[in-house]
């Protein structure tokens, strides 16, 4: 019987979920609370799956100090809500304390615990991971990150785009031909780019009659000029591993 990996999960307050990073677009502030800024000796990007677990890719994760940001949406003017009692800025760390990566290192797909459980709200809330159960073909996706555009030009407004699945060998590079355990998307304007590494490729799916995001794939690898093709991890593919990690390494 299928079932989501966390009940709260795929939601956001407007639901505002278009597809529209290249040539990206900026999203809504709700759109993505389940988006993630993780510190490494890299830019990257991750999701939230649990009140505890964040997804991302295996290349991001660090054997120093790390910790994650959850809420963010634009990293230069960062907000707050405010009541009569004060100001709460809606962005915040949250310190890593277990790293975990796949025993398999082709494959890049790895967890960050963080050291406390989050308390879900508009701004912090998980994606959709789908649990003994396969969707059909998916022909678009979109990817959201923080990343650089064509020019280089690192964006500080959380940005979107949709990308189109391609036959996996169309990503395959001379000697290194891809399996089942990454999807292979593009798009003729749009990509995902440096910084957006370990960033959601996502999709909405219908589930028990309502309309979710369901996270597909992890930005993994794309072209030096960051349009076109690139490879993302398969999250479905690795779906065992995900909870035997977050079952034994949860307390």
């Amino acid at each position: 019987m299928s079932r989501l990996l966390d009940e709260n999960c795929g939601i956001s307050k407007e639901d505002p979920y278009v597809p529209n990073i290249t040539v990206g677009n900026k999203t809504n502030i709700h759109e993505n609370p389940w988006i993630v800024l993780v510190s490494s000796s890299k830019p990257c990007g991750g999701s939230l799956i649990t009140r505890r677990f964040v997804l991302t890719a295996a290349h991001c994760i660090s054997p120093k100090y790390m910790n994650v940001r959850l809420g963010e949406y634009d990293t230069r003017h960062p907000m707050s809500d405010c009541n009569d009692f004060g100001c709460t800025p809606r962005a915040y760390n949250v310190d890593v304390d277990k790293k975990i990566v796949h025993s398999n290192f082709e494959y890049d797909i790895g967890l960050l615990r963080m050291q406390r459980c989050v308390t879900f709200s508009n701004y912090v809330r998980p994606i959709c991971l789908i649990v003994g159960k396969t969707f059909g073909p998916i022909s678009l996706f979109n990817i959201t990150g923080w990343g650089t555009n064509s020019d280089g030009e690192q964006q500080h407004r959380l940005q979107t785009a949709t990308l189109q699945q391609f036959p996996q060998s169309r990503c395959e590079s001379p000697g290194r031909p891809l399996d089942i355990s990454y999807i292979c998307a593009g798009s003729f304007s749009t990509d995902s780019c440096k910084g957006d590494s370990g960033g959601p490729l996502s999709a909405i799916r219908r589930f028990q009659g309502q309309e979710r995001v369901f996270q597909f794939g992890v930005a993994s690898k794309g072209l030096r000029s960051c349009g076109g093709l690139g490879t993302y991890t398969n999250v479905t593919h690795f779906t065992d591993w995900i909870l035997d990690v977050i079952q034994n390494h949860s307390g």
